[in-house]
Order: C-alpha cells, then structure tokens, then sequence
C-alpha cells in the first residue's frame, strides 16, 4: 500500500527563524516588542506558507511637502521618508522570498490634500497640478523599487476616487464617538493643540482652535480609513512613521462603513505595525 507523503511546507522551524532574522534587520513593531504583535505576525507568516494566500504590505508616506507653504511648493521628488519606506519594503520583500512566503508590497502617497483649497493653492496652483506633481513622485518611486512584487501609486489612482467617500465617513463617525469616548476625545483635543504649529505651516496661516481639531479628526479619519480598508485581507501589515493616530489602527469603529468599502469580516482583525 502506497503511503500518502504530504508536500506542505514545513513552517514550524521557518517562523522562529524569520522573526529572529526581523529582530535582527532592526525592522520594530508598534508598540517595539508588542508580543500580540508578534503572535498576529507569526500567524500571518504561517497562514501565507500554508496557503499561499499573499501577505499584504502597505505603506502610506506624505507627498514631497516644503517645510513652510509660504515661502515652498509641492516636490516632485524622493523625500528621506520615501527613501526609508522604500529601503524597509525592499528589506522585507527580501527576507520574505528567501523563506518562498507569497508577498505584495505597496506604497500609497497621499494626495488626499486635494479637497483642502487653501494647501492646493499655496502649493501648486490647481488641483490638477497637485495631483500631477504627487504623480511624478510616485513615478520616481517606483524608478526606486527593483522587486516585482512592489509597487507604488497615488491614493487617487489605487482607490479610484472613492477615498474621500470613505475618509469623510470615519471623519462623522469620529465626532460622534468623541462624544461618548472621553479619552478619544482629549487625546484628539490634545493632538490638535500639540500640532497647532505644524497645521499653521501647511496651511499658510495661523489656525485656531477649531481648525486644528478638525484637522487632527481629519487625520485620525484617515488612519481609520485605512485600517478599515486593509482589514479585507487575513494578511494585512502596516509600515509606518511613529504616530499617535495608530491608536485608529489599534482600535478601529464597530461600524460597517458606506457603500464603496470593502467587505470586511472582522472589523477588529489586529493589523501589525512596522514602525519605521
């Protein structure tokens, strides 16, 4: 009688081993050391071996700002964050195929600005050269990455306009919640105030205090957005600068979202964070 040999992967030694090599590459996760993290990690890494189902690697990064809107205008180029998120994607993509583990990396540049007038203005004139000028970063991005299984794009081009739908969802809904949830609403207050100045610089003018909060809840929105959007994946892991919006990520809304989100089976999947 023949006996049946099975071929799956054998990944209970491969898992140990790619952690150790992480910790090794300095590649943290948020909170460093988060040993939930590390579990949701592992299970990923195991899950994408024995199905073959992707891992699905996403990095947001700031379009080429000038440090003050007064006196700069919008890049066309490689910022020193592209360069870091650029170098930690290709240092994953690597890790990840020398152990055969499916993969798909993509950096996001966040054109989301559009729909505020006063940056669009100071920076680039019109809405369309905006996008144009974020579009030719990307470009350059993607002159960067020499991995097939990464990519680049605009948040306007990957989610074909339907981004500001949803980012101005999570924005009512975050209000809402700040009525009920004390703690979300001072940490917010508390952003708000702490990045008055930054605010201030990006917009060309002095902000008061109803602005800076809606620009904070703006930003948390966004980070919300995302997490939602990314959670159609089993194997999705985030790469990402240090924040106090991460929060968002950590502890996302019960709620469904409109109509142009993806279906997403569990709201609450934890996402691990790669801080950079």
């Amino acid at each position: 009688m023949h006996q049946h040999t099975s071929t799956r992967p054998r990944i209970d030694t491969d898992i140990p081993s790619i952690l150790k090599k992480w910790r090794e590459e300095t590649i943290p996760l948020w909170p460093v050391d988060h040993r939930r993290d590390d579990r949701r990690l592992s299970l990923i890494l195991r899950q994408a071996i024995s199905t073959q189902e992707a891992v699905q690697l996403f990095a947001a990064v700031c379009p080429d700002y000038p440090e003050r809107s007064l006196t700069g205008e919008l890049g066309t180029g490689i910022t020193d964050s592209m360069v870091s998120t650029i170098e930690a994607l290709q240092g994953i993509s690597i890790l990840l195929s020398t152990h055969n583990i499916p993969h798909q990396g993509t950096i996001l540049l966040a054109d989301t600005e559009i729909d505020l007038p006063d940056v669009v203005t100071l920076l680039a004139g019109d809405a369309e050269t905006f996008l144009a000028r974020c579009q030719q970063s990307v470009d350059r991005i993607r002159s960067q990455l020499h991995i097939d299984t990464l990519q680049a794009h605009t948040f306007t081009e990957f989610f074909g306009g339907q981004w500001h739908v949803m980012q101005a969802y999570w924005e009512t809904v975050i209000r809402q919640q700040m009525q009920s949830d004390s703690a979300l609403g001072i940490s917010l207050r508390y952003i708000a105030a702490d990045r008055r100045d930054k605010y201030s610089k990006h917009l060309g003018r002095q902000c008061n205090a109803e602005e800076c909060l809606a620009m904070a809840i703006r930003h948390y929105a966004q980070y919300e957005t995302l997490g939602r959007w990314m959670r159609q994946f089993r194997g999705a892991i985030m790469i990402n600068p240090d924040s106090p919006n991460l929060r968002a990520i950590r502890k996302p809304s019960n709620l469904d979202g409109p109509a142009c989100s993806p279906v997403v089976a569990d709201p609450h999947l934890r996402i691990p964070v790669i801080v950079l």
